[in-house]
């Protein structure tokens, strides 16, 4: 005497499929959503450096005019002693 069990091992393979497919499914739209973080972290991480690159040029900037007025302000004291010598 055999047993039919087709139909139950067709009902098992099917809720292994759903199952499995639901998973995967869900791990690939977890992994494109992640994708799109990162990508979007950074475009923002670039655009803040860039936006930092401004800021060194200024830094650049006020130090040559700190080293422009320190040298006016010797060139200064040179003409005053000039002048009362």
């Amino acid at each position: 005497m055999s047993l039919d069990n087709t139909q139950e091992f067709g009902d098992l393979h099917k809720e292994r499929f759903e199952r499995d497919y639901k998973l995967i499914s869900g791990l690939n739209s977890d992994m494109n959503n992640d994708i799109s973080t990162c990508n979007d972290s950074r475009l923002k991480a670039e655009s803040d450096y860039q936006g930092m690159g401004d800021l060194q040029k200024l830094i650049v900037e006020a130090q040559t005019y700190t080293d422009d007025i320190e040298l006016m302000h010797q060139e200064l004291a040179f003409l005053q002693v000039k002048i009362k010598g």
